[in-house]
C-alpha cells in the first residue's frame, strides 16, 4: 500500500474513533445531565459532591469539561449545581475558573496541534 492510501486510511480511522468517543460521551452523560436538570437530581448530586469532598469538586469540574468540550450538553444545570454546592459567590467563582481553565487548555491545544494536524490532514 502506498503512503497516500495509508494516510487516508489512518485519517479515516482516526476520524471514526473521535466520532465514536464523542458519541459515547454524549450517550453516557445525557442521562446524568437529564437527572441533574430536575430538583431531586440536583439535591442528590449536591449530596454526592458534599460527601466526596475534593473528589466531588473534580467530578463537577469533569462534567464542566464535558459540557464545554462537547458543546451539545446544556450548561445551565451545572451552573445551578455549582451555586447549590458552593453558594452563589463561590459557585460563580468555581464556574468562571473552571471555564477559564478548560477554555485556555483548548486554545493551547489547538495552537499546538493546528499546524501539525493541518499538515497531516492535507497530505
Amino acid at each position: 500500500m502506498n503512503q497516500t492510501k495509508k494516510a487516508k486510511w489512518i485519517k479515516g480511522i482516526l476520524f471514526l474513533v473521535v466520532i465514536a468517543i464523542a458519541i459515547t460521551m454524549i450517550v453516557y452523560l445525557a442521562p446524568i445531565m437529564k437527572q441533574i436538570s430536575t430538583q431531586e437530581g440536583q439535591q442528590a448530586f449536591k449530596q454526592k459532591v458534599d460527601e466526596s469532598g475534593f473528589l466531588g469538586m473534580l467530578m463537577l469540574f469533569g462534567i464542566q469539561f464535558a459540557q464545554i468540550f462537547l458543546i451539545i450538553l446544556p450548561g445551565e444545570p451545572l451552573e445551578v449545581l455549582a451555586g447549590m454546592c458552593y453558594g452563589s459567590i463561590w459557585g460563580t467563582v468555581f464556574v468562571l475558573a473552571s471555564a477559564g481553565i478548560i477554555t485556555t487548555a483548548i486554545v493551547f491545544l489547538v495552537r499546538k496541534l493546528r499546524k501539525k494536524l493541518c499538515i497531516y490532514l492535507l497530505q
